[in-house]
């Protein structure tokens, strides 16, 4: 294919869209720069909202969320990639809401994992010998006077 045709085929739609070839591509210092500010938006909006003390519930509730990563991360696959694909959904408009939902069902478990205690069946423990050599390690850099 030449001309107008072939900067529209498909061989070619991804590589127009990161190339300065096509006719109305963003540059990848204009995608940086779009991805960069709604980065710094977000996180001025998270100070602020830190300094009015207003993030404190949010803070506990994603400190819970870090705590039991692991099984965060096991739910969310079973709900979507087991539950969801199963249930073989057609698309609605109203899968933003069923995101919201299934996000809400993956917060209420993390909590109530973390409020029985279950979290220490998946944590990664440092056998003993290596946890005591690790101590007294960093109490031997003390006393030389390293950090």
């Amino acid at each position: 294919m030449t001309g107008r045709a072939a900067r529209h085929s498909p061989e070619t739609a991804s590589e127009n869209l990161i190339t300065a070839r096509a006719e109305c591509a963003v540059g990848r210092s204009g995608l940086h720069g779009f991805y960069g500010a709604i980065g710094f938006a977000i996180l001025s909006c998270l100070l602020w909202g830190e300094a009015q003390g207003v993030l404190g519930r949010l803070q506990l509730t994603l400190a819970v969320i870090g705590r039991n990563s692991l099984m965060a991360f096991m739910s969310g696959y079973f709900v979507y990639f087991t539950v969801l694909v199963r249930l073989g959904l057609a698309y609605t408009p109203l899968w933003p809401a069923v995101f919201a939902l299934s996000v809400t069902i993956l917060v209420l478990a993390v909590l109530g994992w973390d409020r029985s205690g279950w979290n220490r069946h998946l944590t990664f423990r440092l056998p003993r010998s290596l946890a005591a050599l690790l101590i007294r390690n960093a109490a031997t850099d003390a006393n030389r006077g390293g950090g």
